[in-house]
């Protein structure tokens, strides 16, 4: 999946960017091992959707803080050590959050889960592009493949484990024992070597032109929420739809999440092939216009309108699928995007981060609130993400390249 020939560094670039890919990879399956099982922790934890709400806002804000930090801490330690050091802290986390029997417990493992993900994430994304730019062809849109492809893994796991009746702590501590072991081979071969290269630092951003602008980076981080809002909102919340409205049994409820996470996987390797076909603002609006599609058919169906069996269930399921293949290349775009912005890279990247933070924090207490009245999940889902496919499609670029 990750072409190793045209690596320009030799031997240890290849493998450098094999371990890149395999922590990609540990990062989609600690997220996708949660959240299929989120109804059964409600459950067990005897909550509703608001409260279940109101945890996950509080995790969002552990992500949002840490994002001030991340930077200080890979200055200080390196990427290779924050990205050890944060999977390894993840991975000891991750069965508490199987083993809590109360909501504080669960919001703060959830808190220090996101708090972890965030530095990690800047840390093997500076990885991956220096990487990057070393090669002849870019991998970065592969990579975030990759990371989709660890959610599908995890999460067509975590179904068949809620079907088989498994603990969720024996669930858990099972996922952190496997990537203890991925991580203990593919962290010998990171990067130690944080120096961005020269033509990186150099090159000229054409497609950045009026990127340094206040309302440019307002843009950004406007767009950057309503990415996440349409992503992480129509995923975290999939279960819920299947479950609440839906009536699917416990076994089936995280086959939602699986097929968004599929239709994400399908969409971020062969992004690329179709931007280059039709264009990058083309692509986004197009884009833009098919994840609504999909999460209308997904979301909206009352339950009562068809009759509940398998018929809606699988219009739910392709719904999913496709707003995936709409939503996965829209935060490539605003990489790209930020990535090219005159001025410092780190003030774009930042706006960008601060807004999909920002509506982390703000979407899953939107959608909790919602769903607690009158309407369904599915409703409260619609109502958060689909704003955000407008804005995408009227704004694709914001550089306006």
């Amino acid at each position: 999946m990750i072409e190793s020939s045209q690596a320009s560094g030799g031997s240890g670039d290849r493998k450098a960017l094999m371990a890149v890919a395999a922590q990609f990879w540990i990062n989609g399956m600690v997220y996708a091992s949660i959240i299929p099982r989120l109804p059964e922790l409600r459950d067990r934890l005897g909550v509703d959707v608001s409260v279940l709400g109101l945890v996950l806002t509080l995790s969002a804000v552990g992500g949002l803080i840490s994002s001030a930090v991340a930077g200080p801490a890979i200055g200080r330690f390196g990427t290779r050590r924050v990205i050890i050091g944060g999977t390894v802290l993840t991975i000891v986390v991750l069965p508490i959050v199987g083993l809590t029997g109360s909501v504080a417990t669960l919001a703060l493992a959830l808190a220090a889960i996101a708090w972890f993900d965030v530095v990690i994430d800047i840390a093997m994304n500076l990885q991956g592009s220096r990487l990057s730019a070393r090669r002849t062809t870019p991998v970065m849109n592969r990579l975030h493949g990759l990371w989709s492809l660890g959610t599908v893994v995890g999460g067509l796991i975590a179904v068949r484990a809620a079907a088989d009746g498994v603990e969720l702590w024996v669930h858990f501590i099972v996922v952190s024992v496997v990537l203890g072991v991925v991580l203990m081979v593919s962290s010998w071969f990171l990067l130690s070597d944080d120096e961005t290269p020269t033509a990186v630092a150099d090159r000229e951003t054409p497609a950045g032109r009026g990127g340094s602008s206040a309302r440019a980076f307002a843009l950004l981080g406007l767009l950057g929420a309503a990415a996440v809002s349409m992503e992480m909102t129509t995923a975290d919340w999939a279960s819920f739809r299947l479950a609440d409205d839906l009536q699917v049994e416990p076994g089936r409820v995280g086959l939602g999440f699986v097929a968004f996470t599929c239709g994400m996987v399908t969409g971020r390797f062969f992004g690329d092939t179709i931007q280059a076909l039709i264009g990058p603002a083309r692509l986004a609006r197009w884009a833009a216009v098919l994840a609504a599609v999909g999460i209308a058919a997904a979301s909206l169906p009352p339950g009562s309108a068809i009759d509940s069996g398998s018929t809606l269930l699988v219009v739910s399921l392709l719904g999913y699928y496709v707003a995936a293949l709409g939503v996965s290349v829209v935060f490539p775009q605003l990489y790209d995007a930020a990535a090219q912005a005159n001025g410092p890279p780190g003030r774009a990247l930042g706006a960008l981060t601060a807004g999909t933070k920002l509506a982390g924090v703000a979407a899953p207490i939107l959608v909790g609130l919602i769903a607690d009245s009158r309407l369904s999940v599915g409703v409260a889902v619609a109502v958060v993400t689909l704003p955000g496919c407008v804005l995408i499609a009227v704004y694709p670029r914001p550089s306006g390249s």
